[in-house]
């Protein structure tokens, strides 16, 4: 999966998705990626696999299993993740879930 990927089939499945901030006027619930780090595989100093550490923020107000499911089972179903445990932001009213996981690409 890459990031064009993970964008797709969050609008597949009628998430918001912005890569890196979400504009101000984004209601929850929506999605955030970030790029956090790389571990590429290289040899021969060359990079034979891409290999980005992603994270996925889950922003939102009210908690539904139903979209947790959805990231977990759709939008997240062929790679291994990780779930931080849930986060709650006064300031903004808002919840906040974090998965991790690495996008590979292969050149």
């Amino acid at each position: 999966m890459t990031l064009e990927d993970l964008k797709t089939r969050c609008d597949e499945a009628k998430i918001t998705y912005r890569y890196g901030i979400a504009e101000d006027g984004v209601e929850p619930p929506f999605l955030i990626g970030i790029l956090q780090d790389s571990n590429n595989f290289i040899a021969d100093n060359k990079i034979y696999k891409k290999i980005d550490k992603i994270e996925l923020h889950y922003i939102f107000k009210t908690k539904s299993l139903d979209m947790e499911k959805t990231i977990e089972d759709t939008i997240l179903a062929d790679v291994v993740w990780t779930k931080n445990g849930e986060g709650y932001y006064l300031d903004n009213e808002v919840w906040e879930i974090v998965y991790n996981f690495e996008l590979i690409d292969n050149y």
